[in-house]
């Protein structure tokens, strides 16, 4: 039976065991691999990373985050492209730092929680053996966005940082899953819009080595 189906990540469940029961028996002889379907804090994308991460780091401050709801009651996902989270790095700051390497991010906790579930359901017969656990993490253009870091040369003091904190947690992920059982899969949803001309002042003419420049930098942290 072919193997073509690839699942780019997020599925609307609340948690991963109710993913893997629902999306298991009938997907996984079509899949080389599975995601946990990016649920709960995740479930929102690159939105977790700003709430969780962006918004208490003492070298950002916050300039706009999500409408409450009508009750006044807060908001941590974006209604619409719109209604967003978005940051300025602090003044002084010429480089923002991440501590706590291979947790800071939350992908490698995510993945190792979500890892067991997936383990105990291919023991309880619900997973085929032979499938793979895929972790997905957004590629950092995405979550570095221009919509998310509006002022000028913010996006190039967040890069390096935030980099070498996705290649810690990749790190992490890689030393606690047996290599043989994992698939380390980037998406690049802003990227896609970039090299077809959709982010304002990025030349669409140098749009696919901006993005290929990001993959090159956090891939050396994938064993081969």
């Amino acid at each position: 039976m072919s193997r073509d189906l690839l699942l780019i990540g997020s599925i609307p469940l609340d948690t991963v065991r109710e993913v893997f029961e629902m999306f298991g028996p009938p997907l996984a002889p079509y899949m080389m691999c599975m995601p946990d379907g990016e649920v709960g804090p995740r479930r929102h994308w690159i939105s977790r990373v700003h709430y969780q991460v962006f918004a208490g780091h003492p070298e950002l401050d916050v300039i706009a985050r999500p409408r409450p709801e009508a009750n006044g009651v807060e908001r941590q996902f974006p209604r619409d492209n719109l209604d967003r989270w978005q940051f300025r790095v602090k003044e002084g700051v010429d480089a923002v730092r991440f501590g706590d390497p291979g947790w800071r991010l939350g992908f490698a906790r995510d993945a190792l929680n979500s890892y067991y579930v997936f383990e105990t359901m291919k023991e309880k017969g619900v997973l085929p053996k032979a499938l793979k656990f895929q972790v997905s993490m957004p590629a950092p253009n995405s979550v570095l966005a221009p919509r998310v870091f509006p002022t000028s040369g913010d996006i190039d003091r967040m890069r390096p940082g935030y980099e070498e904190s996705l290649r810690n947690e990749i790190e992490m992920i890689a030393s606690k899953i047996p290599h043989d059982k994992l698939v380390i899969q980037f998406d690049c949803s802003s990227e896609v819009q970039d090299v077809n001309g959709a982010v304002p002042d990025f030349p669409v003419e140098t749009a696919i080595e901006r993005n290929i420049a990001q993959i090159r930098n956090v891939a050396p942290a994938i064993p081969r």
